[in-house]
């Protein structure tokens, strides 16, 4: 007999579709006879009337004179109740009734059941989003619970449950962010149902985990390398490249960038006409500051450009450590507060750094450089106030771009003022790290 209801009802309850729900029905319903009779029972058959569309449990036993186990055997007199023409010997099929099955024996039916969906739903979940794992999500917030943010990503025909742990937020998440918002974060790995026991005297809970969730992060380097691509089209389109990325999240970040085409400023086309591009990026991350520099395969040009030419007295390779030797005068700008551009410098080129200051000036600036103060620069600040290299600062005076505002109004006219790619990366590096961009909402 059968306790459960039709196929299409079973279907339409789990939002499944029906040949899936009547496998996983066949599954419970043997698993809550094994449970009833023993495990080691296998006389078990399931079948679909055809006239009911539900589901039907038998018990396959065999006619002796003598019963001696009656899960496995029938008298002939009760076996005649099934078929007229049963002789002993012969196997029938007995219809069981669930109904009077033990609460245990319906349980192991109701959480088989259960089992099964979780799996098809964490399977589903997975072919969707395992390759999606480094890639930006955007998730509505559902709670915050605690520290933890959840959120749903809804895809139309699938919604997924997902979780942006405190670790992986930025420091003013939950200042800004309410329940209702939408937020951005990188796909980092996707959580699969599991149970988890909490002890509580003599007794056992068991906590279940009902869904694969989707585990988000804002704070990985790789968040920040997926917004370039999302909002610079020139690294979208693969005409520049994101090399590497240093990031302290809520700090700064370092992004070193390369271009295919030597005619195209990597570093220029990542910042934007009067740093627009790069302060979107900084807005996504709740005002990062972000500076971008050139990359280069030499770890004494790379070096170079991303602490300044006139900073640095040498570098040597050691194999897993870089000695950066840097004039005593610009040490404080190089290292940066608690050593932050170190640390920095360190996550881009996946070695440890080891600084030695040089208590002697470069010959060719004649005098102590300027200690910047950022909140100092406007304008009408003279381009000498920045650390631009001294030929190119020289270049910039010959073509009239004597101040920071002069020069901020013709950044997207360097080339035409005969300015290289390297030398306008240069400038634009130079500017992205000592002017601050707004962006209007």
């Amino acid at each position: 007999m059968s306790v459960l209801g039709s196929i299409k009802e079973v279907s339409r309850m789990l939002e499944l579709p029906e040949e899936i729900v009547t496998k996983m029905l066949e599954n419970a319903l043997v698993e809550g006879y094994k449970k009833e009779f023993g495990e080691e029972y296998d006389n078990v058959s399931v079948k679909l009337d055809e006239n009911s569309q539900k589901l039907e449990v038998f018990a396959i036993k065999k006619v002796v004179d003598k019963v001696r186990n009656p899960v496995l055997e029938i008298s002939l007199d009760e076996a005649k109740r099934y078929s007229k023409d049963v002789v002993v010997g012969d196997q029938i099929s007995v219809p069981i009734d669930i109904s009077k099955f033990s609460r245990g024996a319906l349980e192991a039916i109701k959480s088989s059941i259960f089992k099964q969906k979780t799996e098809i739903e964490r399977d589903k979940v997975n072919s969707i989003f395992r390759n999606k794992i480094g890639e930006i999500i955007t998730a509505k917030i559902a709670n915050i619970r605690g520290k933890n943010i959840e959120v749903i990503v809804d895809l139309g025909n699938i919604k997924v449950d997902g979780i942006l742990p405190y670790e992986h937020q930025m420091p003013e998440d939950h200042r800004i962010f309410s329940v209702g918002d939408t937020i951005k974060a990188v796909l980092i790995d996707i959580i699969s149902p599991s149970f988890d026991e909490e002890k509580e005297d003599t007794k056992v809970k068991k906590k279940r985990q009902r869904e694969s969730k989707l585990l988000l992060s804002r704070t990985t380097p790789e968040f920040i390398k997926k917004l370039f691509e999302q909002n610079i089209p020139e690294v979208s389109k693969g005409i520049v490249q994101v090399v590497a990325v240093g990031r302290i999240a809520g700090e700064r970040s370092k992004v070193a960038v390369a271009s295919k085409y030597q005619d195209v400023d990597p570093v220029g086309a990542c910042i934007g006409v009067g740093g627009s591009r790069i302060a979107f990026v900084s807005k996504e991350v709740s005002g990062e500051k972000i500076d971008v520099v050139l990359w280069s395969d030499d770890i004494v040009e790379f070096a170079r450009n991303v602490f300044g030419r006139d900073a640095i007295h040498s570098v040597e390779d050691r194999g897993n450590e870089v000695i950066l030797k840097v004039y005593d005068s610009y040490l404080s700008r190089v290292v940066g507060k608690k050593l932050i551009n170190i640390t920095l410098f360190e996550k881009m080129i996946g070695k440890s750094v080891k600084v030695i200051s040089i208590d002697v000036e470069k010959e060719s600036t004649g005098e102590p450089p300027i200690e910047i103060e950022e909140d100092m620069i406007n304008e009408n600040t003279y381009v000498d106030y920045l650390p631009f290299d001294r030929v190119i600062l020289n270049k910039m005076k010959e073509k009239g771009l004597k101040t920071i505002g002069s020069l901020i109004e013709n950044l997207d006219n360097l080339k035409d003022l005969g300015f290289t790619p390297s030398e306008i990366a240069h400038i634009n590096g130079v500017i992205n790290e000592y002017i601050e961009i707004e962006v209007e909402e």
